[in-house]
């Protein structure tokens, strides 16, 4: 019986022997997917930190030609103010003119009047 119980035991510890060798490799299998994983996660972030960068200077770039386009555009009202400015005055100074020929005239006709 005792025999028989060593034998038990036996095929017993070479059961548990062939399943900790499987569990061993299991372990083996994980750790190498989980090892890949973190591999492929950093890569991710990286191209995700890439990416980002790459916005983040694209959005740099369009913000210094929107400052460049508004001072093109504050130049070109400022201009087209002066111009304004200068035909108002080209304005009143034809109004003028046209007042010293009216006055011209006016004095003219009095002259031929009393002449």
């Amino acid at each position: 019986e005792l025999a028989a119980e060593r034998a038990n035991c036996a095929e017993q510890a070479v059961a548990l022997g062939a399943a900790l060798a499987g569990l061993k490799k299991q372990l083996c299998e994980v750790q190498g997917a989980l090892s890949e994983a973190r591999l492929a996660a950093d890569a991710a972030r990286r191209a995700r930190a890439v990416e980002l960068e790459q916005a983040r200077m694209a959005s740099a770039r369009d913000a210094e030609t929107l400052a460049v386009a508004r001072g093109a555009l504050g130049s070109a009202l400022d201009e087209a103010a002066a111009e304004h400015a200068r035909a108002g005055e080209a304005r009143a100074a034809v109004a003028a003119a046209q007042l010293e020929v009216k006055d011209a005239r006016a004095a003219a006709a009095n002259a031929r009047a009393l002449a």
